[in-house]
This record gives C-alpha cells, sequence and structure tokens, in this order.
C-alpha cells in the first residue's frame, strides 16, 4: 500500500508543500515541509486511500491539538477527506535519544534531565486522556535550547501485526523460531545454532530458525536457518505475531527489550536457564521457558510445536505482565514517584 501522493512538490491545503519524506511504513508517511503561509518548517502526515486507521488518527490528532505543554509537538491542522486524509505538526529539530545512545552512554545528568522531561511531559498528555499510541526513543528529541519534546503524541499509528505477511515476504513455511538482535559469539548464537542443528538432525519435528540483525559471526549455511539481516520494525513485528517463540540465549541481557516486545505480541520466550535478568524476568511473568542443555532445548521446541495452546497460554502471560509493568503510563507513573521522592528529600 503507497501513500496517495509520493512527489516532492505537491501542495496540501494549499499552502503546505512537501519536501522530503523522512520516513514511512504500510499506509502511512512522515514528511517535512513548508508551511507557505507562515514561511515555517512542518511535519505532515499522509495517508493512503482506504487506510483502515485513518479515523483513528485524525480523532488522535484533535486530542492532542488541546494540548499545551510546549514540551509536546504541537498538532496544527489536520483534514479528514478519507481520499486525501493529513495531519501538519510541529517540526521538531534536535537530537533523538536514539542519536544520542548510538554514541555511546548518556551523561548522568543529561540522561536524568531528559526522563525527567518527558515523564512529565507524558502525564500531562495522560492526564488529557492522550496516549503515545508508539512511543519509541526516536520519538524523544534533545533539542539545541537543552530540552525535551517528544513527537507524534497520540498521532502515531503502529503497523499492524500480520504473520501472513511475514510469510509471504520471505517464503517461511511451517513452524518458525525467532531470533532478533546482534548475531555475535557474545550473545551465545554459536550455541543456539548448534542446539537447533542437533534438534533438527536427530529427527525432530520441521522448524525454521529465522534470523534477524547485524551479523558478526558465521551462521551455518542450512536450509533451516534463514538469515535476514536488518530488517524493518514492520517485518520484526510480523515476524513475532508469527513465531512459535522468541529465543534469546544471551546470558548478559540488562533488560531484554526484545522479549517485552515479544510479549507485548502475546509471544512466549525461550532464554538460557544461566541468564538471572531474562530468566529471572520470564519466571516472574510466568511467560516462557528456559533450557539448560541442547537436549532441553529441542524438548522445549517440540513441546510448543506440539501444544500451540501453551505457547499462546504462556504469550498472554507476557502480554499482561507488559502492560502491568512497562506500558509507558505505568512507567511514567514510576518514574514520577521517584522524582517526586528525590525532590522531597533535597528540600
Amino acid at each position: 500500500m503507497s501513500t496517495f501522493i509520493s512527489e516532492p512538490g505537491t501542495r496540501l491545503g494549499g499552502r503546505y508543500r512537501l519536501e522530503d519524506r523522512v520516513s514511512a511504513t504500510s499506509g502511512w508517511a512522515a514528511w517535512k515541509a513548508i508551511d507557505e503561509t507562515l514561511a515555517r518548517a512542518v511535519t505532515v502526515l499522509t495517508f493512503a486511500r482506504g487506510f483502515p486507521r485513518i479515523g483513528d488518527a485524525v480523532t488522535a490528532a484533535r486530542a492532542a491539538s488541546r494540548l499545551t505543554d510546549a514540551r509536546l509537538a504541537q498538532v496544527f491542522d489536520v483534514e479528514e477527506d478519507w481520499d486525501h486524509a493529513y495531519v501538519v505538526m510541529e517540526w521538531v529539530a534536535g537530537d533523538s535519544l536514539e542519536d544520542l545512545l548510538a554514541d555511546g552512554p548518556l551523561d548522568p545528568g543529561q540522561g536524568a534531565e531528559i526522563i525527567a522531561q518527558g515523564a512529565e511531559a507524558l502525564a500531562v498528555a495522560h492526564a488529557a486522556g492522550v496516549a503515545h499510541l508508539c512511543l519509541t526513543p526516536d520519538s524523544l528529541r534533545w533539542t539545541a535550547g537543552g530540552g525535551v519534546k517528544i513527537v507524534g503524541v497520540g498521532i502515531d499509528v503502529p503497523a499492524d501485526r500480520s504473520a501472513e505477511r511475514f510469510r509471504e515476504r520471505y517464503a517461511i513455511e511451517g513452524p518458525y523460531f525467532l531470533y532478533v538482535g546482534r548475531i555475535v559469539e557474545s550473545k551465545q548464537c554459536g550455541q543456539l545454532f548448534d542446539a537447533f542443528a542437533r534438534w533438527q538432525d536427530s529427527r525432530g519435528t520441521r522448524a525454521t530458525l529465522v534470523l534477524m540483525g547485524h551479523r558478526e559471526m558465521p551462521v551455518p549455511e542450512r536450509a533451516d536457518i534463514r538469515l535476514l539481516g536488518r530488517t524493518s520494525d514492520e517485518d520484526k513485528f510480523d515476524a513475532l505475531a508469527g513465531c512459535v517463540a522468541l529465543l534469546q540465549p544471551s546470558l548478559l541481557e540488562s533488560l531484554s527489550m526484545i522479549a517485552l516486545e515479544a510479549w507485548g505480541c502475546g509471544r512466549p520466550v525461550i532464554c538460557d536457564a544461566r541468564s538471572p535478568v531474562v530468566w529471572g524476568m520470564t519466571y516472574r511473568a510466568g511467560a516462557g521457558l528456559a533450557y539448560r542443555s541442547a537436549a532441553e532445548f529441542a524438548e522445549i521446541g517440540e513441546m510448543l510445536i506440539a501444544r500451540p495452546q501453551l505457547a499462546s497460554r504462556l504469550g498472554a502471560a507476557g502480554q499482561s505482565f507488559v502492560e502491568r509493568t512497562y506500558t509507558w503510563p505505568r512507567v511514567v507513573e514510576t518514574y514520577l514517584d521517584l522524582f517526586a521522592e528525590v525532590r522531597a528529600r533535597n528540600a
């Protein structure tokens, strides 16, 4: 599905001239544009004809337009015509949190300031009944003036997850297990390959190991191991939607975001029992299983394929755990309580 316009130079509403498409996914695109009436840069979201969530996006944009906190990117204009819908927002310059972290850990003071400002701004939005529908590190911007801006509040449209779309795009048939992340020895990928190969070579139920991420070590050349490399978020969530389980063999994770994403999609996690954090979190959530040997890995794989209702039950427990613990309203509430305590102690 493509957006209804794709050419720079197009004018919307007689005043918004599209210049550069900065991102796009199935059904919508984000553009840097110029408001020729006020001579300023703006962000414009355009939607494809028939995109099923146009109504949701327009309703969310109108709700977000009532927010006045300067840390939240402002909504300027909305056009709800089904064939030519678009939303006009404030253009926010500055480095995203993702950009800042790419160079290594943040200065503690700056990191605390970003979290504090971001949490307080989101609390304002939540108090007004507006939630950020797709918050990512790219949504938090650190401006040249040393402040935080949150973009896309209440407007970002999450990509619809489709296991069928993933299977068709990559010709994946039958049950598959998914690994997402750097493919490197330090994350126990070598042991994962060995355990999977021994299972399949022992006449186990046919399955595929799908790998998503940057390869930094050799990957066995086998028909049942598929290296997809770096993929889009849409592909990642589509893959999560259809996998038997997410595999997380690393022993070194401090917090496994991909495990949280898998649980958010209702899929269980299989991890190494020696990982204190990942297995501890999985055990508390009741949302997966752990192995201590290649034989146990094979037994778990066989069981989840043979008992899909068990995989679904574990995934549902993970989904509930994420909603209770790691969704942004809960995270914001926790941070605000923490900051209030710190301020009270320092008063």
